[in-house]
């Protein structure tokens, strides 16, 4: 009997953060960071990591127009899919709608990153 290979769940992460890195910092200190990891929708250690390799996080405005991007990415993913299926006749005027969209969101999330 052959061992079956697990194809199910989600895929392995391959670079796992596995080491911990702690620092110290006054009360004031502690507070200012957990108020700017607050202020970009992170937690304070994501934060605090970011900054260190010398990213700039994104404001909860990028994140949540990130995610918006990503919504319509999905719906278009699955739209796509079922007319490939056949299911659904391709609607060009749809189409055109949703990448719209996606454009509108796009010079959206670059303007916030010019500011």
């Amino acid at each position: 009997m052959q061992k079956r290979k697990n194809k199910g769940g989600r895929p392995r992460v391959k670079n796992l953060r596995s080491v911990f890195f702690g620092f110290r910092a006054t009360p004031a200190e502690a507070a200012q960071l957990r108020e700017l990891a607050a202020a970009h929708g992170l937690k304070p250690g994501t934060f605090a990591r970011v900054k260190a390799l010398g990213g700039n996080p994104p404001s909860k405005a990028q994140r949540a127009e990130i995610l918006s991007l990503v919504r319509l990415g999905h719906l278009l993913n699955q739209f796509v899919r079922q007319v490939h299926a056949g299911k659904v006749a391709a609607n060009a005027d749809a189409i055109a709608d949703v990448l719209n969209d996606i454009r509108r969101d796009l010079r959206e999330l670059i303007l916030m990153e010019k500011r």
